[in-house]
């Protein structure tokens, strides 16, 4: 699982780059829409994993690199996304929210 981790640290910080180039307004729209989910699902682990799924995915789609977007979706699927999103709460200061 920690290669699954890894191997997002990897993806999604070219994956943001090439957002920041390539994002329509509709991706913005969409990535925007996740973190006010994110926001708020404080008392809802679930939510907060499914809205946190929802911009990490936003984001790699906005670099318009379908491969990428491939290669993202099965680094999220329901099995993996769930421990990387607990141990990253795990590592996270404050009141253990991811993405804070």
């Amino acid at each position: 699982m920690r290669h699954a981790w890894k191997a997002r640290l990897t993806l999604e910080p070219a994956a943001a780059r090439l957002a920041a180039a390539n994002a329509d307004a509709a991706a913005v729209t969409r990535m925007r829409r996740a973190v006010q989910l994110h926001r708020s699902s404080a008392e809802d682990t679930a939510a907060g994993f499914a809205a946190n799924r929802e911009f990490h995915l936003a984001l790699v789609v906005a670099s318009r690199y379908p491969h990428s977007t491939r290669f993202a979706e099965r680094l999220w699927v329901s099995r993996i996304g769930p421990w990387i999103y607990s141990a990253q709460a795990a590592d996270a200061p404050g009141d253990g929210r991811v993405g804070q």
